[in-house]
């Protein structure tokens, strides 16, 4: 009995199964235009592979532009609940990502990457799915349809004849809803936490330019900031070669270019080795030196929780002269805050790096201890309802890629 684990009560019966292709409405799949780079930003509206990669259906006002002729725009016209799939990817398992258009605009196209299906409404509910293709199942099946040379692409054929197992329309359309509330739910977090993050980067902006200044506890002012360089506040250490060393289950976690996150968050796993070389304690920092030609990760900074880290070449340590003069976690946000100056200063072609003399000499405007303390408290308070609500962000994808596997067959 084809039936999923997960049910709405008021629904009982076997699941129908057909292929894509035999729920199309007229029994076919499209390639889309292939754009012209010299007929972007004026003219249709397109979708293109990106917007497969959303969490949500195809959000209108994200699309870019393509000129047409209205004879080719006819042919691949855009409607209400077209599901479109993506034909080629570097790695096998990235091909037939899927997504569906569920507004009702008459001047919408897609790309000639992307494969579409229109389905019969009268069958089959789009948003439904949609859903369903994003099971593990179909996703199986999609990928073993796909053929790999250079790249692995995947073709009309092979779309239309992968199989899903569906209810009736009813029972389609209240599993479609109620997976769209729990997108919803996710979609407000998400939204959440990109204002939390622009709110701490405004403060940041604020606060390490003084526009605003905190008062000490008596409610006196704080006096003026001193203008200093890494030199004159930490000693500075390169990491040293230890690939060869790796072990599993070693005692120490290495610190390599790979160890920080693009968010300047030390990551919670970590290669490892047998033995230290004392080279990074509690409260060193670590500067990533190294980085590709954009240099979106150098000269991000973190801080060491604890001794069980071993310092890695191309990776920088910076520890405090004097634990009475600065705040380590103030000191980190302000190098974080102020990244520009280490990409700006990296030196290479297809990889950037750091000098020491770079490093030493980059500027800090540097507030009492005190006032320092109150800053990095403040802004610690704020990544902690980041974290809070990234948390809450991979619950709710957790919690629905479960569903997705209990209430598909």
């Amino acid at each position: 009995m084809a039936v999923p684990k997960l049910r709405f009560k008021e629904f009982d019966g076997d699941w129908t199964k057909s292929s894509l292709i035999n729920l199309a409405k007229d029994k076919s799949l499209n390639n889309g235009v292939f754009n012209d780079q010299n007929k972007v930003g004026q003219g249709y509206k397109l979708i293109n592979v990106l917007d497969m990669y959303i969490e949500r259906d195809i959000d209108e006002s994200r699309l870019s532009l393509l000129d047409l002729d209205l004879k080719e725009f006819e042919r691949n016209k855009v409607k209400f609940g077209d599901i479109f799939f993506t034909r080629s990817s570097l790695v096998k398992e990235g091909i037939a990502f899927s997504n569906v258009y569920l507004g009702h605009s008459q001047d919408i196209t897609y790309d000639g990457h992307l494969i579409k299906l229109s389905p019969d409404l009268e069958v089959t509910n789009p948003s439904f799915l949609n859903y369903a293709l994003k099971t593990s199942k179909v996703r199986k099946q999609l990928i073993q349809g796909g053929k790999t040379a250079t790249m692995t692409t995947i073709g009309q054929q092979e779309v239309g004849k992968t199989t899903i197992d569906f209810p009736v329309l009813d029972e389609q359309t209240k599993i479609a809803s109620f997976l769209s509330a729990v997108d919803e739910k996710i979609s407000q977090l998400t939204e959440k936490h990109a204002l939390l993050s622009q709110y701490k980067q405004g403060m940041m902006q604020k606060l390490f330019s003084q526009q605003i200044r905190f008062k000490a506890d008596d409610g006196s002012e704080f006096g003026e900031w001193e203008e200093k360089c890494l030199s004159e506040l930490f000693e500075y250490a390169n990491g040293k070669s230890f690939e060869a060393e790796v072990v599993e289950n070693g005692k120490f976690k290495l610190i390599t270019l790979n160890s920080i996150d693009i968010k300047a968050n030390l990551k919670k796993v970590h290669k490892t080795i047998s033995n230290s070389d004392n080279s990074l304690i509690k409260n060193d920092l670590i500067m990533i030196l190294s980085d590709v030609a954009h240099g979106n990760f150098l000269g991000l900074t973190a801080i060491i929780p604890d001794n069980s880290y071993v310092l890695n070449q191309r990776v920088g340590r910076l520890r405090s002269r004097s634990r009475s003069e600065i705040n380590i976690v103030f000191i980190r946000f302000y190098i974080n805050f102020n990244q520009k100056y280490f990409k700006l200063n990296g030196q290479g072609s297809s990889q950037l790096n750091l000098s020491k003399a770079d490093i030493l000499n980059f500027p800090v405007s540097l507030p009492c201890l005190e006032e320092q303390t109150k800053i990095a408290n403040f802004l610690s308070s704020i990544d902690q309802k980041i974290e809070v609500v990234a948390q809450q962000i991979e619950q709710a994808k957790t919690w629905k890629k479960g569903l997705l596997q209990q209430m598909f067959v």
